[in-house]
C-alpha cells in the first residue's frame, strides 16, 4: 500500500522560521492599534543615566513566545541599553495567536514597530504588500552576515533585498508517550507508512477512546502532509521557484491514507484535536475519554 518507511521519532525538517524584520520607520513609539493589544514590557532593572552628548533614540520591539523567549528578549534588551544609554528600546510581546494581525494592522496604518520578529510564511507576502522592510543589505558594516547560515540567510532574501536575519531554528518532530505505548506493546522501530495503519486500528479495536495520533489542525499540513508527501517525491511541497514539489496523484495518496486513519479511528477527531490546535506547551484536558496531552503519539 503505502510502505515508506521512517523513523519515530524524527526530526523531519529543519525550518528557520523565527527571523527578525527591521521596518523603515523613524523611532517613534508606536501608537495603539485596535484588536488585542501584545503586553507592554516592564522597564529594565538596569539604570544608566544617558550619554548627553548624544541625541536619545526611541525604538520599539514586538515579538511571540513562550516565557524563556520573552525573558531571554527583556535581557538582551536591557543589556543592549546598558551597553548603548542614548538608545530606549519599548518591547511589546504575546502570544502567537494574534500576532500576525497586529503586524498587518500595524503595516497597513504605517505605525509598525522598529524591528519585528517575523516569519518565513509571511515574509514574502508582507515585503510585496508593503513597503515598510529596511534592505540589510545596505548595512554590511553594521551587520556580520558571517555570523548567520548562509541558506537561511538566503530564504530571507526577497527580489534582492535581504528584508531580515535568522536568529533562531525549529524542529518539527513528533512527542511518543512511551508510558502508553509500552503497556499496550505498540514498539516503533523503523515503521512504514503500513505499520501505522496497523498499530492504530489494533489500538483503537482495544479501547475506541485511544488514538494513536493527536494531530490538531496546525500540524496537518506543515508536519503530517508535508512529511507524507516529501517521502514520496524526495522534495519540498513548495520548490525555490513557487513551484509545487508534487502532483495530484501525490495528494491523492495522503488524502486516501488521512481518511483511513480518520474512518479507522488512527487519529482523534478533528473536533477534539483542534482545541490543541497552537498548542506549544504540554497541556492536560479533561475529555470523556479521560486525559489528552498533546501532541502525543500513543495517548488516551
Amino acid at each position: 500500500m503505502f510502505n515508506s518507511r521512517f523513523k519515530i521519532p524524527i526530526v523531519v525538517v529543519i525550518l528557520f522560521i523565527l527571523v527578525l524584520s527591521i521596518a523603515a520607520c523613524g523611532g517613534n513609539d508606536p501608537a495603539p492599534t485596535p484588536g488585542e493589544t501584545p503586553t507592554q514590557a516592564p522597564a529594565p532593572t538596569t539604570s544608566v543615566a544617558p550619554d548627553q552628548t548624544d541625541e536619545i533614540i526611541n525604538l520599539s520591539i514586538a515579538w511571540w513566545g513562550g516565557e524563556a523567549r520573552h525573558n531571554a528578549t527583556l535581557e538582551a534588551i536591557e543589556l543592549y541599553e546598558y551597553l548603548n544609554p542614548h538608545i530606549r528600546i519599548e518591547a511589546f510581546y504575546q502570544g502567537f495567536g494574534g500576532f500576525y494581525d497586529q503586524f498587518v494592522i500595524r503595516l497597513a496604518g504605517g505605525e509598525e514597530w522598529d524591528i519585528i520578529q517575523n516569519d518565513t510564511q509571511w515574509l514574502h507576502e508582507l515585503t510585496m504588500r508593503f513597503d515598510s522592510f529596511v534592505d540589510l543589505f545596505e548595512f554590511g558594516h553594521v551587520f556580520d552576515f558571517d555570523m548567520f547560515d548562509e541558506s537561511a540567510m538566503d530564504a530571507s532574501v526577497i527580489e534582492g533585498r535581504l528584508t531580515a536575519i535568522p536568529v533562531s531554528g525549529n524542529a518539527l518532530m513528533m512527542i511518543i508517550n512511551e508510558d502508553f505505548m509500552n503497556r499496550y506493546e505498540i514498539f516503533v522501530d523503523n515503521w512504514t507508512w503500513d505499520d501505522v495503519l496497523e498499530q492504530g486500528r489494533r489500538l483503537n479495536a482495544i479501547n475506541s477512546d485511544y488514538f494513536l495520533f493527536n494531530l490538531p489542525p496546525n500540524v496537518m499540513v506543515d508536519g503530517f502532509m508535508q512529511t507524507f508527501i516529501k517521502q514520496q517525491t524526495g522534495l519540498p511541497l513548495i520548490l525555490d521557484d513557487y513551484t509545487l514539489g508534487f502532483d495530484a496523484s501525490h495528494a491523492e495518496k495522503f488524502f486516501t491514507f488521512l481518511m483511513y486513519m480518520i474512518n479507522d479511528g488512527i487519529i482523534q477527531s478533528f473536533e477534539e484535536a483542534a482545541l490543541f490546535n497552537f498548542l506549544l506547551l504540554p497541556t492536560l484536558l479533561c475529555f470523556e475519554a479521560g486525559f489528552f496531552p498533546p501532541p502525543t503519539l500513543g495517548y488516551r
